[in-house]
């Protein structure tokens, strides 16, 4: 909203306090101050969180939402990107999401974000409601989809990697070491944030698993052989949420996996968050498995609803696997192209038969354009590699993989005990149902994870 003086009015007022970029510090004394704004944001919470005090009034939503969904139409319409692209003159991108986080960092606030109209996107009926719309319209998309994947962000290949035939390694690498510190910045800030609207309470923790699964469902399409970019969330986006949960999975990733008794094996029975009807199980048929999650986890009643612990266990599993893997395949695919693009080079500039003839000027043309195209594919692929090949990604991609083997081995195991205490072998018995009846992508998955991370 804006008065006809043309100064904006309501919380378009506010954005520039919350940014601090300066404009402030000039006003008068008697004006409200940049280090007064915390204060009022607690009243404001005070005021319009509904509760006795206040008659249950309330309209905080009203209030944050506004600001939050400027700073994400700044950091879109500007082409903000973490390598420095962008509108120079618009704030950038670590005082915005530094705004945000600074925002989330009182729990009245952290709790209302649920409450706003684009929380999720997800469930708005039309277009906004798709896969790649979730980044741009929801209210943490913008900054949730920060990368370096020149798929979203054309600028930086081209920045930090303009000529990689001629860069040599040692300054690939040190662009790529720049380029990955900010990504580490920008994961920490999203985990920071997500964590404290989770810790907000238990509707916003809730709000924000719920978010998380329908992300997964939203992007079902990625797990396919092939897949239409048009038609599904961002390699960033998707990544950033892996990092967020891995980091929530942090405390039960200890080296004992000393809480992976907490995991629900009838994690798929006591909860519908995300659907897996129409995946190939381990060993079950369709019908085995319908059966078998049609009944209650204790074949008479309704179970609980699962922990925190298993929530975020399962929805890594998920976001790995419509998130990480795809992304994998891309990088493979880039890299498939780009053998392709240098036998074309080599093969051209084998052939001297068109030189000195009348198509010498176009054929030439032709080798240039390859060459033009193989670089864009090699700076592309490094890219990629600033989070695919970072090293503390890895070793937690790593991490959770080995918990989820540990946790399958406790499956079937007869006494559960693994890996406290180890397995026998061979084992007895039958093939227990709750393993039976798992998504068969979870061994796939773990099995690909690692060729990758070895190679």
């Amino acid at each position: 909203m804006a008065a006809r003086s043309g100064k904006s009015v309501g919380p378009a007022e506010l954005v520039p306090f919350l940014l601090d970029d300066g404009s402030v510090s000039s006003r008068p004394a008697t004006s409200l101050q940049t280090n007064d704004f915390p204060s009022l944001l607690q009243d404001l919470g005070a005021r319009f969180t509904p509760s006795a005090a206040n008659d249950f009034e309330g309209g905080l939503e009203d209030i944050i939402e506004p600001m939050i969904t400027s700073l994400g139409r700044s950091l879109l319409q500007n082409k903000i990107d973490i390598g420095g692209g962008g509108n120079q003159s618009a704030a950038n991108w670590r005082t915005i999401v530094g705004a945000i986080q600074s925002l989330t960092e009182i729990k009245t606030v952290a709790g209302t974000l649920v409450e706003t109209k684009s929380w999720d996107t997800t469930t708005t009926p039309g277009p906004m409601s798709s896969a790649p719309m979730v980044e741009f319209y929801s209210l943490l998309g913008p900054f949730i989809r920060l990368s370096t994947f020149g798929d979203s962000f054309a600028a930086i290949p081209t920045s930090y990697f303009p000529d990689p035939e001629t860069m040599g390694r040692g300054n690939i690498e040190s662009a790529q070491t720049s380029l990955r510190g900010t990504l580490n910045n920008v994961q920490t800030s999203i985990f920071n944030l997500l964590n404290n609207i989770v810790r907000a309470g238990p509707k916003p923790r809730e709000s924000v698993l719920a978010l998380l699964g329908h992300v997964v469902a939203a992007n079902k399409k990625r797990a396919a052989l092939r897949v239409d970019p048009n038609s599904v969330s961002s390699h960033g986006f998707l990544i950033n949420l892996h990092t967020a949960l891995l980091s929530f999975a942090a405390p039960f990733m200890d080296s004992t996996f000393s809480k992976i008794d907490k995991i629900d094996p009838f994690y798929f029975k006591n909860s519908d968050r995300i659907d897996i009807a129409d995946e190939t199980k381990m060993s079950a048929t369709l019908t085995e498995a319908t059966e078998f999650y049609a009944k209650p986890a204790d074949g008479t009643a309704p179970g609980p609803g699962p922990n925190f612990i298993s929530e975020i266990f399962f929805l890594t599993i998920a976001i790995q696997h419509v998130g990480v893997m795809h992304t994998i395949k891309s990088h493979k695919n880039i890299g498939q192209n780009i053998s392709h693009y240098k036998r074309e080079v080599a093969e051209m500039e084998a052939d001297t038969t068109w030189r000195g003839s009348p198509n010498e000027g176009m054929v030439q043309a032709q080798i240039e354009q390859a060459k033009k195209r193989l670089n864009k594919q090699k700076s592309m692929l490094h890219s990629y590699e600033v989070q695919l090949l970072d090293p503390a990604y890895i070793q937690k991609c790593v991490g959770f993989a080995n918990l989820v083997m540990a946790w399958l081995v406790r499956l079937v195991d007869p006494k559960h005990k693994h890996p406290q205490v180890k397995v026998s072998l061979p084992m007895d018995g039958q093939t227990p149902d709750p393993f039976r009846m798992l998504p068969e992508y979870i061994i796939e998955d773990i099995t690909e994870l690692l060729t990758f991370c070895s190679k």
